[in-house]
This record gives C-alpha cells, sequence and structure tokens, in this order.
C-alpha cells in the first residue's frame, strides 16, 4: 500500500507547506498555504486546477474529483464500491477525465463519453496527455518505445510517435495541439501529427521527458546531469545544474521550469528553475520520491501542486 501526498507552493520560490521530514500525510495548499495535514489514504491518480481551486482524482469513490476545501480537507465522497481505475488525466480547463479502465481484456481508455481502444502493449500504468484544445489525446502505451495519438472525437488512432529513450514528459502537445515531442539518446523528436514529419533538434546528452513552453517556442527536457531548455528557432540551448530528473514542467507564463529529482542522499526534492538566469530554487524535499510525479500550476501560475509517494 502506498500513501500520496502532495502540497502547493508559491511559484516565486516560497514554500507554502511544511519542511517534509514527516512521512505519511498529505500537505495541501490550495488556494492559499494551509498548514494542516490532510491524511489521504487512498491512491491518487491525477492533480489539476479549477481556476484556483486544486483537485485531485482518488480511488476511493468512483475515481472521483475531490476538491481541496478552505479548512484543509479534501471534499467528501460517496461511499461506493473501489473503482478500477488505473490512471486518469484532466482535460485542459474542465473536469472531464480520460480514464484508463483495467479489464480481463486488458486495459481500456475512456475519453469523457468516448471508448477508445489502446493497444494491447499498454502499460501497467499507462499515462495519458490531452492537447491544449482538449481534441487529441496522446496515450503513452508502449513504454520507452513512444506513444500513440488518438482523435477524441472519433476514437480514431492518428499517429504513432517514437521515442527511442525516453517517457513521454507532462507537456508532450505543442500549445497549438499540431505537434508532438519526444526525447532520445540524441536530443528531441518533434513530430508533426498529421504528416507524420519528423524534425531533430540535437542535445549532446540526449533529452528524457520533454515538455513545450507555453508558447511553444522553446522545449525543457532532462539531458544528463542537467535540465535544459532549447529555443526552437535559434537552437539556443539553456541549462540548469540539476541531476536525477523525473519530471519537467513550465509555468504558465513560461517563466519557471518545474523539475522533480533525485538527491544523491536518497532523498528527493522539487526545484524551480528561473528560465532566464538558470537560477534554481530547491523549494521542498522529502526522504522518499515517486518514479514518476504529477505537477499541475495553477493558471496564474502562482502555485504549484505535486505528489509524492511514500511506501509503507
Amino acid at each position: 500500500m502506498r500513501l500520496w501526498w502532495w502540497c502547493g507552493l508559491l511559484a516565486v520560490g516560497v514554500a507554502a507547506c511544511g519542511s517534509g521530514d514527516q512521512p505519511g500525510p498529505v500537505r495541501v495548499a490550495a488556494p492559499a498555504a494551509l498548514p494542516v495535514p490532510v491524511p489521504v489514504a487512498a491512491f491518487v491518480f491525477d492533480l489539476g486546477f479549477d481556476g484556483g481551486q486544486a483537485l485531485a482524482v482518488t480511488d476511493d469513490a468512483p475515481c472521483a474529483i475531490r476538491a481541496v476545501q478552505a479548512s484543509g480537507e479534501l471534499s467528501a465522497a460517496k461511499p461506493s464500491p473501489r473503482c478500477t481505475v488505473v490512471a486518469a488525466a484532466f482535460r485542459p480547463g474542465s473536469r472531464t477525465l480520460a480514464r484508463f479502465r483495467s479489464r480481463e481484456d486488458g486495459i481500456r481508455l475512456a475519453a469523457g463519453q468516448r471508448r477508445i481502444r489502446i493497444p494491447d502493449s499498454a502499460l501497467d500504468e499507462p499515462r495519458a496527455f490531452w492537447s491544449p484544445d482538449g481534441r487529441r489525446l496522446i496515450v503513452e502505451s508502449e513504454g520507452w518505445s513512444g506513444g500513440v495519438v488518438f482523435s477524441v472525437a472519433t476514437g480514431r488512432r492518428l499517429r504513432s510517435v517514437v521515442s527511442s529513450g525516453a517517457y513521454l514528459g507532462r507537456q508532450p502537445f505543442s500549445p497549438d495541439g499540431k505537434r508532438v515531442v519526444s526525447g532520445d539518446r540524441r536530443g528531441l523528436v518533434v513530430t508533426a501529427v498529421a504528416s507524420g514529419a519528423r524534425r531533430r533538434v540535437p542535445l549532446p546528452d540526449g533529452a528524457e521527458r520533454p515538455a513545450w513552453s507555453p508558447v511553444g517556442e522553446r522545449v525543457a527536457a532532462q539531458s544528463g546531469r542537467a535540465v535544459a531548455w532549447v529555443d526552437l528557432a535559434t537552437g539556443e540551448t539553456r541549462s540548469a545544474p540539476v541531476a536525477g530528473v523525473y519530471e519537467v514542467a513550465w509555468s504558465p507564463d513560461g517563466r519557471l521550469i518545474a523539475a522533480y529529482h533525485a538527491l544523491a542522499d536518497d532523498q528527493w526534492a522539487v526545484s524551480v528553475i528561473d528560465a532566464a538566469t538558470g537560477a534554481v530554487s530547491e523549494i521542498h524535499r522529502f526522504p522518499q520520491g515517486a518514479e514518476r510525479a504529477e505537477f499541475a500550476w495553477s493558471p496564474d501560475g502562482s502555485k504549484l501542486a505535486f505528489q509524492v509517494a511514500q511506501p509503507l
């Protein structure tokens, strides 16, 4: 059994939760800093924001969306049979979910009312990412070999995206939804959804879990023992010395890059990088971490929600 806990913080680097030294509780801050620990014995599938209010998808109701109350408590959920969802993803700007359900014949995906059959080679814990306009989904169903882009309206498979060296990142779709970025040992690969045309952007140390900036002019990724971000028009690359990175996510204004990373002393941390200067601010440290992090910036960029695993 695992407990998931998450906390919000100010994007300017002022922590809004505790030090993280005590295992077990869920620490929450949304929309303002709340010092009250909130125990959550349920598994959290995804995090998001509805305006200024933080949301979490948990498995203690039929995969209900639980809002964080002003008191610091999660909103109540009606008792119901334990759901069979193994992953979920918020649609941008709404409470619609893409839900993976585990069945005898494999894992199946539902986006709103649309049922989508995903490849039988799906991962045990698959992930999906919405395009910014909510019209497409990319499903990380094939692990290290890439993902598949689907039309949400028709359920039709549109494009396979190759990623020979890494998982997809938190923001794989370009802001216009027409391209997907993936990474490999040679750098970034940008794939056009409509034509399948691919463009390579070299990085000496390769790229893992890349993410588009909000405007689409830059991409950030783990690259060797650093976080690197590349201007796609000029090829100019900058980096910050953050090693052991498992996720990166741009703030909505493109000024900051959040990074979830392992430390040399068997601890984990969330840091924020200033994309203009490369300055790194570690804003939360904890004794153990999840292999895959979930990030959710509030729409105004003032808060960041993230989840951390504590094995029991």
